[in-house]
């Protein structure tokens, strides 16, 4: 009682509230008067009404702890309200037959480490209800409330998270009488088809079935050790081979930069934090010949991070650096992520460029918003389809294809350098997104191309090794007509097409 403001309980099969149930702080819900017999949906009766809180789902047979509802509500913080959290966890074969025999359990009488799962048992759950992993309406059957809330987590995108602790934290209390558990173990059929049918085709796309390759991407042995984990298996728990019920994409990040000492370790690390997807990833870098000190940051954080790179002896500028990394990458349907070295991403961009491609098969690029690092949010627009498919935005005179680009690879095949460099042949130090995005927007259609209006890039701008203070405002403006107007550098196929 001291560790909540409330209790809510449900009865089913009761006729009066017992006495003892008569007590402040505790509101009770008799079965006749509201829903009936719900069995273990009782827990979550009423659950769309409840405001600002953490809830904590408890059964009647198993002893809390004092600090119960603390530890709780601090790994539901930990994980930064992205994971419903609990005590008692199952993960099952792919593929599984039986509910009860092709899985493994972690139980909450055990001690274990955090570790993700597919199904959290009910009676040992806490979220909060800004997340709203679940709602009345996603609870299909009674008895069965593991399953709808497993189910419900993953398609909202929220993992299933069994928390670290002690042997014996939570103990179980004798049993009296009949169990819905131990109905299951005599009959698992219906159990079984709702398994079949419901919970593993989205389980298919949920978390835990992409840390793992998330953290394998990411990670190198040391980073593992030095984040407590030994071993993928120790994130996510038993694993199989399964067959993913989307496509599976490859991001090759590509990134850049000059003298950003103070700034690459962030950029890097931003990556490390994307919230996992249906993606791949490998993170490249070309440091374009820093005098500061960047070499040796990103030499440091290679032992804990798998970045692929180099660094050069001499500044050639962005568009040879981006030249030389995107060339690299053989994959023509991989989607290439350009990143500055001084910007970070934010944590859900992977993520959402992943599900906009996945969704737009005949996306071939995307650009977007950025917000800088005061919070101001970039207000320059976007083109519309019908500029994109009348060349107009060759007779614009503003460029904006901002932050964050990203395109399918085989489109650079079209890109030669003289695309990247100014019209004495020299490589360009400025207006080297307008050299690239061109040509690429060239060969697109208007239904090819997608503005993303949510800020996925964090633009760290104004820096005194920027373009604009390098090299000037008019220094840009002249570059940038060059590269819209000179023929030479169009790759659409007709001239018919450009309208003034």
């Amino acid at each position: 009682m001291p560790q909540v403001d409330e209790i809510h309980i449900y009865l089913n099969e009761y006729e009066d509230v017992p006495t003892f149930l008569k007590r402040d702080k505790i509101k009770t819900f008799l079965g006749h008067e509201h829903s009936g017999d719900i069995k273990d949906n009782g827990k979550l009766y009423d659950i769309d009404a409840y405001g600002d809180c953490f809830i904590l789902l408890c059964d009647d047979d198993i002893l809390y702890p004092s600090d119960y509802a603390q530890k709780m509500k601090e790994a539901t913080i930990r994980y930064g309200f992205t994971s419903v959290v609990g005590v008692h966890g199952t993960t099952y074969q792919d593929p599984a037959q039986s509910y009860i025999k092709d899985r493994s359990v972690i139980h909450f009488k055990d001690a274990s480490d955090d570790t993700l799962v597919d199904q959290l048992g009910s009676g040992t759950v806490a979220f909060h209800t800004s997340m709203r992993p679940i709602r009345w309406e996603d609870i299909e059957t009674p008895g069965m409330l593991d399953l709808w809330l497993a189910r419900a987590s993953a398609q909202k995108g929220f993992a299933s998270l069994v928390v670290r602790r002690p042997k014996g934290w939570l103990k179980p209390l004798p049993q009296v009488g009949h169990t819905i558990f131990n109905a299951v173990k005599v009959d698992d059929t219906k159990e079984s088809q709702l398994l079949a049918n419901k919970l593993l085709p989205a389980l298919q796309n949920s978390p835990r079935r992409h840390i793992s390759n998330h953290v394998n991407d990411l990670y190198t042995e040391l980073g593992c050790r030095n984040r407590g984990v030994q071993d993928v298996a120790n994130i996510t728990g038993t694993t199989s081979n399964f067959e993913p019920c989307h496509q599976t994409l490859t991001f090759e990040l590509i990134v850049t930069g000059w003298n950003c000492r103070d700034y690459v370790e962030k950029c890097v690390s931003s990556i490390a934090r994307q919230k996992p997807g249906p993606y791949r990833l490998k993170i490249r870098y070309h440091d374009d010949g820093s005098t500061d000190g960047t070499a040796d940051k990103l030499s440091a954080l290679s032992t804990e991070i798998r970045i692929y790179g180099q660094s050069s002896s001499v500044n050639k500028g962005p568009a040879y650096a981006r030249d030389v990394l995107i060339r690299q990458v053989n994959n023509p349907d991989a989607i290439c992520v350009l990143i500055d070295m001084d910007d970070e991403l934010l944590p859900e961009a992977l993520y959402d460029i992943a599900k906009i491609y996945i969704e737009n098969p005949d996306c071939l690029m995307t650009y977007g918003n950025w917000v800088n690092q005061s919070g101001r949010l970039n207000t320059e627009g976007c083109y519309t389809t019908e500029e994109i498919d009348t060349r107009s935005y060759r007779r614009m005179d503003k460029f904006l294809m901002t932050h964050l680009r990203t395109f399918k690879r085989h489109l650079y095949d079209a890109v030669t350098e003289d695309n990247l460099k100014d019209g004495d042949g020299n490589w360009l130090r400025y207006c080297s997104d307008v050299g690239l995005m061109f040509p690429l927007l060239d060969q697109c259609s208007g239904s090819n191309v997608i503005h993303v209006e949510k800020p996925l890039y964090l633009y760290n701008q104004y820096r005194t090794t920027g373009t604009q203070t390098r090299f000037g405002g008019a220094a840009k403006k002249e570059m940038y007509l060059y590269l819209r107007d000179e023929e030479r550098l169009f790759r659409f196929k007709s001239r018919s097409t450009l309208v003034a």
